[in-house]
Parts: structure tokens; C-alpha cells; sequence
């Protein structure tokens, strides 16, 4: 069974950082993302 998963690295400003072959997306900075483009949970 292979795993797919959905890369958001297109969407302006989402932080994702390229490691070799890999995109790391930075835990702190995902969340900071997420709320400025939710309105922040409100």
C-alpha cells in the first residue's frame, strides 16, 4: 500500500523547508500559518 499525501508547499507563504529530497514543514510555524489563514480559531 503506498502513502500520498497532499503538498501544500505551493500555497503562498506556507512554510516548508526542502532537506535533500524531503519537505519539512517547521511545527511552530505551521501552526502560526493555520491561524492566520483561519481567522485564528475564531
Amino acid at each position: 500500500m503506498k502513502t500520498h499525501c497532499v503538498f501544500m508547499g505551493a500555497s503562498y507563504g506556507f512554510p516548508v523547508l526542502k532537506i535533500g529530497s524531503r519537505m519539512v514543514v517547521p511545527k511552530e510555524q505551521f501552526i502560526c500559518w493555520v491561524e492566520e489563514h483561519t481567522g485564528g480559531g475564531t
